[in-house]
């Protein structure tokens, strides 16, 4: 950045290299009422899904511009497509307290440039982790990699 001007052409093209798409950024709230209606009335998301993890104590809200008569209604088809989507938030709210993560297994992370953590997970493998009442597809075979809990950066809304 000669100059003090921002980047030519030839330089981002030459930084931007093609991969699969993120399909979600995670962002943990206090107040899932105040986020919620943050996300839907000011920026004008939809919410696509909320998955409760009793559990763990935690809930994960699912928002992007999707019409809300595209949302499947069948659970299996919902969460398949939510995680089909590009470009979602995923609300994190810990029901109290965040000490209680090492719960959250077959999870992983990878650190950007700047030290934020970014959650990498399989997405057919969240029907399972989501309730002992919903089962994996029989006869399909999920892998996932467990990995040591990164710290993570919190992003006050």
């Amino acid at each position: 950045m000669e100059g003090g001007g921002g980047l030519s052409d030839e330089a981002v093209s030459a930084a931007c290299k093609e991969a699969d798409p993120i399909t979600r950024t995670n962002l943990r709230v206090k107040d899932p009422v105040r986020s919620l209606d943050f996300y839907t009335r000011v920026l004008g998301m939809t919410l696509l899904q909320k998955i409760d993890f009793p559990s763990m104590r935690f809930t994960l809200y699912f928002l992007g511009f999707e019409k809300k008569s595209d949302i499947p209604a069948d659970i299996r088809e919902r969460t398949a497509w939510t995680f089909s989507r590009r470009a979602t938030i995923e609300l994190t709210h810990n029901w109290g307290s965040e000490s209680d993560e090492s719960k959250m297994k077959d999870l992983a992370f990878i650190q950007d440039p700047d030290g934020y953590w970014i959650e990498i997970l399989n997405p057919n493998k969240m029907v399972s982790v989501m309730s002992p009442s919903i089962k994996d597809t029989p006869g399909k075979s999920i892998q996932s990699t467990a990995v040591e809990e990164p710290q993570k950066k919190t992003i006050k809304l």
